[in-house]
């Protein structure tokens, strides 16, 4: 077998759906872990629950991402993690409902939408190659816009995300900038890093 973090968000990340096209060719077995994200796809932001509540089936935002996991035939397994006793009711009850090929073209469709709307929160195009770094006094550029993004597009706390925490530990964070331009003049994106830096640092807290 193999496992693959895998989701509707994660589709290019790591091994992505390429591993998993690659996997169900050669015959293995698909494990999936995150399939929610770390929690992140269960409750949808308001641009997202709005897609939700305007389809016509009405499910739940943890239903509809383990749907198109299950949708997929190469999936053997799908690890869904659980804190609370409604939790392995409510995913024993979507799971006995689900098979290859469960979703139709509609279904589909909504979930690539749902993907589009989580994207247009992203605060800024960083694509994480580093060209920016290391920095000259040791700010982890691409790390606090990965932050800044995933707090904005999941709404999550930044209070405790771990990564931002990892950062101000390591004395990473973008109080350490002096406005140099190394990065900008490195930037393939040509990105205001330095003006957007200050942006994510206030917002992140």
């Amino acid at each position: 077998m193999v496992q693959l973090q895998y989701n509707f968000m994660d589709v290019n990340n790591q091994a992505g759906e390429k591993g998993l096209k690659l996997a169900g060719e050669k015959g293995i077995p698909v494990v999936i872990m995150e399939g929610l994200l770390g929690g992140r796809l269960s409750k949808a932001p308001d641009n997202v629950q709005a897609l939700y509540d305007a389809f016509p089936v009405k499910r739940t935002a943890v239903e509809w991402a383990f749907r198109w996991l299950c949708n997929h035939p190469e999936v053997a397994v799908v690890l869904s993690g659980c804190n609370e006793p409604e939790q392995i009711e409510e995913n024993l009850r979507i799971f006995d409902t689900v098979e290859p090929g469960v979703m139709d073209e509609n279904e589909l469709k909504l979930i690539e939408n749902v993907r589009a709307a989580y994207l247009d929160r992203t605060k800024i195009g960083c694509t994480g190659c580093k060209y920016c770094m290391p920095c000259p006094n040791d700010v982890n550029i691409p790390g606090i816009f990965s932050v800044w993004n995933n707090v904005s597009l999941y709404c999550t706390d930044p209070a405790k995300d771990w990564g931002l925490k990892r950062i101000k530990e390591n004395g990473n964070g973008a109080d350490k900038c002096v406005g140099c331009g190394a990065c900008e003049a490195a930037c393939p994106q040509h990105l205001q890093i330095i003006e957007q830096l200050k942006s994510a640092w206030e917002e992140l807290g």
